[in-house]
């Protein structure tokens, strides 16, 4: 599988179920199936342009990461709340100082990522497998990032190979906090485009959308040289 993950003969989606092809529960083989039968998922999956920039900055400013380390650190980069509560407690040679973090009220899905996090590092179940395979607790999104770092884990940087970029929802937590985001021109025609799609959008997805502000700092067109549509 290392083989034909490296020469492009076989796909994430072949690599998580040979990862999962032994384990015995309907319910859980059911829920992978459904999710990688899909021809948009072949591909290795970052959340946003941000997961992936933060992934990469981080692995390259290690030396020969190992492939457990590369997993948690797919999970941590992830999820914008727990990379905020988790960097300054990644050591420089991957690991995570478990005990010093304190996650406080986090969203179930960060939640999720985070048990995952400690199982990859330290061995010991966290989630178990009826977890996993129920979609009332474990969502579609967490569920997918948790079986790729697990993946990730097995075939280390073979499964890293043309990645891209997923935007199957927007993350409020992104855009609001008080924070200031470097976002691309690919993040704002996103966003864009989930406005026009509907007056409710983000209402649908933020807690707080009366103290959010949205605001561009520069303009898309004489930055990029072209117009946002």
């Amino acid at each position: 599988m290392d083989i034909r993950l490296g020469c492009g003969a076989a796909s994430v989606g072949d690599a998580v179920k040979a990862v999962f092809k032994d384990i015995q529960n309907t319910a859980f083989q059911k829920r992978l199936s459904e999710i990688y039968r899909r021809k948009d998922d072949v591909k290795m999956t970052f959340q946003n342009d941000r997961h992936k920039q933060i992934f990469e900055a981080e692995r390259l400013s290690m030396r020969k990461p190992g492939k457990k380390v590369l997993a948690v650190l797919y999970l941590l980069t992830a999820d914008h709340t727990l990379w905020r509560k988790t960097k300054h407690l990644f050591s420089p040679n991957g690991r995570v100082d478990l005990k010093s973090v304190r996650l406080g009220d986090v969203p179930t899905d960060c939640y999720a990522l985070w048990k995952a996090v400690k199982e990859l590092q330290t061995g010991e179940k966290q989630i178990a497998l009826c977890e996993l395979a129920d979609s009332g607790i474990i969502s579609d999104n967490a569920f997918r990032l948790i079986v790729q770092a697990v993946t990730i884990a097995r075939y280390g940087t073979a499964i890293l190979n043309n990645t891209e970029v997923r935007y199957d929802y927007a993350d409020a937590y992104l855009y609001g906090e008080g924070e200031t985001i470097d976002a691309s021109y690919s993040d704002i025609l996103q966003l864009s485009s989930r406005l026009k799609s509907g007056s409710s959008f983000l209402a649908d997805y933020c807690d707080n959308i009366e103290e959010v502000n949205f605001s561009f700092t520069w303009s898309p067109e004489e930055l990029f040289g072209m117009e946002m549509e």
